[in-house]
């Protein structure tokens, strides 16, 4: 008996074709989804992403899966589970971080043989998502969106001393076509593009010397740029596009930087 409801579990932990259902990751449609590699819940008073599958609601909270198709997470050969690997459990924080209110954990359906190989490969795979180019999101132009996102984090303050490297975003977004492969192709979120720009305008003013009083020391401005550059590094690690250790490795780098010129 008690096998018997070990094989139907590990059977419905399996990929399997789902009708109306794309991949939260890569936004492909018409391939077999893993259901539980990652699960979310959230206040039932909001509405679960649309990529999301809800699965049940009780208490006032919903619960559900993350689906995951055969490209994102391939079945193991012995056991046909997903294999899970260090990629997911980045790709679960930038998902959640992207979706206000939605906290998302590890489920259990996927396999438990070692797989060295997937590891390894997994650390070197760039962590980022893509929505379907059906979605209500990918409707606008991904210029228009980036504009917003820009717009949001100028209202927001998110991002300290942005009016400094503003004009510099903006001249960097002129390029329509290299904004649209950025968000199209490489799969980078709006916001995480206006960070990743945000951070190069600062280097850039940072490095050209403008900014300081006198070699290695910065004026009032060029403080602050770097202040708006280290959040932009820091923005982009919560957003899955650089690591920590990446982020580190640049402050590093631009605190040399800094210590040279003037």
């Amino acid at each position: 008996m008690l096998e018997s409801l070990r094989k139907e579990l590990l059977a419905s932990y399996k990929p399997k074709l789902i009708d109306g259902t794309y991949c939260a990751i890569c936004g492909a449609t018409g391939r077999p989804l893993s259901l539980h590699v990652l699960e979310y819940h959230h206040d039932g008073a909001i509405a679960s992403p649309a990529a999301f599958v809800p699965m049940s609601q009780s208490r006032g909270t919903t619960r559900g899966s993350v689906p995951i198709c055969t490209s994102c997470a391939s079945p193991c050969d012995k056991c046909g589970l997903p294999i899970a690997t260090p990629w997911h459990r980045k790709l679960g924080t930038l998902l959640q971080s992207q979706a206000s209110g939605v906290t998302i954990r590890h489920g259990q359906g996927y396999c438990r043989h070692v797989h060295p190989l997937a590891d390894l490969l997994s650390l070197f795979k760039p962590v980022r998502t893509a929505s379907p180019k059906s979605s209500s999101q990918s409707s606008q132009p991904a210029e228009k969106r980036v504009q917003a996102a820009l717009a949001t984090i100028e209202r927001d303050e998110t991002l300290p001393g942005l009016s400094l490297v503003r004009d510099g975003i903006r001249k960097q977004l002129q390029d329509v076509a290299r904004t649209r492969a950025s968000i199209d192709e490489d799969g980078l979120a709006p916001e995480a593009l206006v960070f990743l720009l945000a951070s190069n305008v600062a280097n850039a003013e940072l490095c050209s010397g403008q900014h300081h009083i006198y070699r290695g020391v910065l004026s009032q401005s060029g403080r602050t740029l770097l202040v708006t550059f280290e959040k932009a590094s820091q923005l982009l690690v919560e957003c899955g596009v650089h690591s920590q250790d990446e982020h580190e490795r640049d402050m590093k780098s631009i605190h040399k930087e800094i210590a040279e010129i003037g």
